[in-house]
């Protein structure tokens, strides 16, 4: 269902703009313009249909159109066919059609849309290359392990929305699946559910009025406890989510306990203001977080460069209030407990074509547990470069960072770092990276301080079918100590995805399941569909 947009993008990144009409039946043909003879009502351009098979018909009312019946036509790399098939073409002479008909196209009847060994059944096609939107009436789809019924699906300003819709798993991991009256998919940003539950057969486990999953590693959503374990405190639950409490003010929920330490919160406030996508639950970052999150070569969950840079150049505008109890952070010099009563952040972030900004400015009321809090500020930001091709599957990755942090003392630190990764296939990747810093000043906490200030990074990455495997090291040059060694592992059970995550530094481990319609998505938008014998899979 997502190939709605992309077999419209396309066929516009494909078809020549310069190609004209012509009235033919020829089997494999553009239609081109008509010889000089033509009558000023006929049309003069369809950006390169092709017909392969049928007989286009032209007609000039009430709107110029060409008709096919039991035809097959291609667009792009995106083929056709109905047993009905009707074309408006864009510039027609001596006419001046609706803009609503101008490069607009509908099939009907027994449609099928094929793009390279994606397969799309439905009762109505349409689509539009002007507006980029594209509806279907009746969809059906099935992806390996997964069946997609809906009654409508409408693609528009990026955005899919499908009314009644079921995701069901086939096969022998038949148990569970996800029905919803509105389903709506922002591809590589979130998926929003409205009212429906998850089913096992058609009983009911659990419903519910609304459910969101993101779909990006830096958004946050409802999600449920999952457990951890840590070799310092031992087996753990956390819990974090967020919640819509109006239009573009949401409300982030933190909460933990483990055998060996007392509970933790954290409570957030967050709005956003003009120019900020309001409709995208961002979690602003904190001075507790990891500290380098959103960092290909420094998380293992950071998945690719691309969505390194993605993420860190999505538009930000954003003001929040928060409270923080017994927090500590990770990958710090020394484990310490932190209490911040009350927290003032201001976050914004936007890209710059090649490059992407995110600042961080917070005003904190801050201390150590169990000690008198001070006021201070702190500012946070991290600066993206595109990532640049040196040579074939060969790309170049750079980032950017500085925090600085003013109270009873002031401190500061710049942080650069560059590195490699190479693809051979779109299998595995091979990545090394390098980073660097610099210090000023004195820290007024431990948490300021930076682990390593100089060192360097392997990672490799394995995306199978079904499967995926990363490993992260990470090694300081100064204390010559492999620190750090991060890996994940997934494993692709039909509808839903378990998955693990394990560090040495600091010692954690956690695991959980996940909907995996973020991995769906990817392989249908970028078109990573293979065909084995009679059978369709995707890259997933």
């Amino acid at each position: 269902m997502a190939l709605f947009g992309w077999i419209i993008r396309s066929a516009i990144a494909c078809a020549p703009s310069d190609r004209l009409l012509k009235d033919s039946h020829k089997r494999g043909q553009s239609i081109h313009p008509a010889k000089a003879g033509q009558t000023a009502s006929e049309p003069t351009e369809l950006n390169a249909i092709r017909i392969l098979k049928g007989r286009p018909v032209f007609s000039a009312l009430p709107v110029p159109k060409y008709e096919l019946i039991n035809g097959v036509i291609l667009y792009g790399t995106t083929r056709v066919s109905a047993e009905k098939i009707e074309l408006w073409p864009e510039k027609p002479l001596g006419a001046n059609p609706s803009k609503a008909f101008r490069g607009r196209g509908e099939a009907s009847g027994n449609v099928v849309v094929k793009n390279g060994s994606f397969l799309l059944r439905c009762f109505k096609f349409t689509f539009n290359w002007n507006s980029k939107s594209g509806k279907s009436l009746q969809p059906k789809i099935v992806i390996p392990d997964l069946k997609v019924d809906a009654d409508e699906g409408d693609y528009s300003s990026g955005i899919l929305t499908f009314k009644n819709a079921s995701v069901e798993q086939t096969g022998p991991l038949s148990a569970l699946g996800l029905r919803a009256k509105t389903l709506e998919i922002k591809p590589n940003d979130y998926i929003w559910a409205h009212h429906g539950g998850i089913y096992s057969g058609h009983h009911l486990i659990f419903g519910f009025d609304q459910h969101r999953v993101s779909l990006k590693s830096q958004l946050t959503g409802f999600h449920a406890p999952y457990p951890s374990y840590s070799s310092q405190y031992g087996f753990g639950l956390t819990f974090n989510s967020a919640f819509r409490v109006a239009e573009k003010t949401n409300f982030d929920l933190g909460l933990g306990s483990a055998q060996r330490a007392l509970p933790y919160y954290t409570l957030e406030f967050n709005h956003a203001m003009e120019g900020d996508s309001g409709r995208t639950l961002y979690a602003p970052r904190t001075v507790f977080d990891n500290r380098f999150s959103n960092s290909y070569f420094d998380d293992i969950e950071s998945e690719t460069p691309a969505n390194e840079f993605q993420n860190s150049g999505a538009t930000r505008n954003r003001f929040g209030i928060g409270s923080f109890w017994n927090e500590e952070p990770s990958d710090r010099i020394t484990t310490s407990s932190y209490f911040a009563p009350i927290q003032v952040q201001y976050e914004a972030g936007r890209g710059f074509g090649n490059a992407s900004l995110l600042a961080d400015f917070v005003v904190q009321d801050i201390s150590l547990v169990s000690q008198k809090a001070a006021v201070r500020t702190v500012g946070l930001q991290t600066l993206d470069l595109k990532p640049m091709n040196l040579a074939r599957n060969l790309e170049l990755v750079n980032q950017f960072n500085m925090a600085e942090y003013v109270g009873s003392s002031h401190y500061g630190w710049l942080r650069a770092l560059s590195g490699a990764a190479w693809s051979p296939d779109p299998v595995f990747r091979l990545s090394v990276g390098v980073y660097d810093s610099l210090t000023t000043g004195q820290p007024q906490f431990p948490m300021d301080q930076l682990y390593s200030s100089s060192g360097g990074m392997l990672r490799f990455d394995a995306h199978f079918h079904s499967r995926a495997i990363s490993v992260l090291a990470k090694y300081d040059f100064a204390k010559r100590d492999w620190y750090d060694t991060e890996i994940t592992f997934s494993q692709v059970a039909g509808l839903y995805e378990p998955y693990l995550v394990f560090r040495t530094f600091p010692s954690t481990l956690k695991f959980g399941l996940k909907l995996r319609f973020n991995s769906i998505l990817s392989g249908v938008m970028k078109g990573q569909a293979q065909s084995h014998a009679k059978k369709t899979s995707y890259k997933l």
